[in-house]
């Protein structure tokens, strides 16, 4: 059936591919890589290093931890469809990472080096949030000052996250929701 093929292609790890989003995006990337090569050669000449947590369900999850300036404000980074955190957050990185934050860039579940066969688009993932946040007070401590910041898919996540019981430690919620853009006029009857 049609609802099965969408499934398999959209929801599937191996199906969903990051060449297909991008050419549905309409976005020339190109035009950015001159600003974005530097600012993510950067970022990955800071310290970091890899993490892992267990989710809920048990899949082994992947994050990127940069340390920053070791203070109590931490951000975490959740990326979009197809998508993994290194390549969503290098642009932005300089703006946090000089800011003193540090930052946890987290490879969704089906995405990255996080284990998973199926894209939950945020559902499962909002409880994964809950885990790196913990892994992030077990970290800094009980002062950590923390934000969540998603594009596009990640914002869905973490949206779907601020629904839940968060720790007090959770300041804020960035969700970098993109419109979609629509090529023509659409013309609407008023209703009557």
């Amino acid at each position: 059936s049609a609802a099965s093929d969408v499934y398999k292609r959209q929801m599937m790890r191996y199906n969903a591919k990051r060449e297909r989003t991008i050419k549905m995006s309409g976005v020339d990337w190109e035009q950015y890589y001159d600003k974005i090569r530097p600012r993510r050669e950067w970022m990955m000449g800071q310290p970091h290093e890899d993490v892992y947590i267990q989710s809920q369900d048990g899949l082994k999850l992947h994050g990127t931890y940069f340390k920053g300036a070791e203070g109590t404000k931490a951000v975490i980074c959740f990326h979009g469809y197809t998508s993994e955190a290194l390549a969503d957050y290098g642009s932005i990185s300089n703006f946090y990472l000089k800011r003193g934050y540090r930052m946890l860039l987290v490879d969704a579940r089906a995405h990255g080096k996080s284990e998973g066969k199926y894209i939950g688009f945020g559902c499962m993932d909002r409880f994964d949030a809950l885990g790196w946040i913990q892994w992030l007070l077990d970290k800094i401590g009980e002062n950590a000052q923390i934000l969540l910041h998603g594009d596009s898919m990640g914002g869905a996540t973490v949206l779907m996250a601020g629904a839940l019981a968060l720790p007090p430690q959770v300041k804020g919620i960035i969700a970098d929701l993109s419109l979609i853009h629509i090529s023509e006029p659409t013309r609407r009857t008023p209703i009557s």
